[in-house]
């Protein structure tokens, strides 16, 4: 099935990462060696954020007013009751679908029993009932592989902002699609560490001959549907218009 598009950033953390900044440089180290805020080095993560709709217990991020990101998990009892829609709308808030961060997990709380040890515990379950039925899940997570990927283009000057996420069809949906494809229910795919599957969306570099082509195509695409008809002159006239437009603007 085609990969998605998704936003990718970094963002300075509190909490032990193996990503960090130091001496103006992003490293990384291995997970028993996980460096703390504090001195010469500055912990970070990297979050996948989509414009998915966001639902009780996902977490969001969000730009601050002044400058950085936040990090919240959405909790309805805590938005005073609002539309959730307008309030993250007015955050311009993203879901977070993926990270480097293992501690963000979504806990679905369904019985009084957990719903005490969740205050008891202060927010961190503890001592679920067997016969109940909530249960604690962790967001995907990014592959300690991309890492390095991700800390090259960094270092040089070109960070990556976007990625791919490889997806599959929905458990349990009836989507009628073939071999995966033009399904109607697709979910991110992940692999069996929950871990999600990625590739680096390249940007294309266009010369002016190829934007007065790409132009030209838009032009006589839309006299086309507008049954305006096309021909020669109009297409001299149009890259005419092109050239008159550079002159007065590059």
């Amino acid at each position: 099935m085609e990969a998605k598009k998704h936003t990718i950033v970094m963002l300075p953390t509190d909490r032990s990462s193996m990503l960090y900044i130091g001496y103006n440089q992003l490293r990384h180290t291995d997970e028993e060696h996980k460096i703390s805020s504090g001195g010469d080095y500055e912990p970070q993560h990297l979050f996948i954020l989509s414009d998915e709709e966001i639902k009780e217990g996902d977490w969001y991020c969000f730009p601050l007013y002044k400058s950085g990101y936040a990090i919240k998990q959405y909790n309805s009892e805590k938005h005073f009751n609002e539309e959730p829609s307008i309030i993250l709308a007015n955050l311009k808030a993203k879901k977070i679908i993926a990270t480097t961060d293992k501690s963000l997990s979504i806990t679905k709380i369904k019985c009084n029993n957990c719903k005490q040890n969740l205050q008891n515990a202060q927010r961190k379950i503890i001592g679920y009932n067997a016969q109940c039925n909530c249960s604690v899940s962790y967001i995907p997570q990014i592959p300690e592989s991309f890492l390095p990927i991700f800390i090259k283009a960094y270092n040089e000057g070109k960070p990556i902002t976007g990625v791919k996420l490889e997806l599959e069809c929905g458990e349990n949906r009836q989507c009628n699609c073939i071999n995966n494809s033009h399904c109607l229910s697709p979910v991110i795919r992940t692999t069996s560490n929950n871990e999600v599957i990625i590739s680096i969306v390249e940007e294309k570099l266009y010369n002016l001959s190829e934007i007065e082509e790409i132009h030209v195509a838009i032009m006589k695409q839309g006299c086309l549907y507008e049954e305006a008809g096309w021909s020669d002159e109009h297409e001299r006239l149009v890259r005419l218009e092109f050239h008159k437009w550079l002159k007065q603007n590059i």
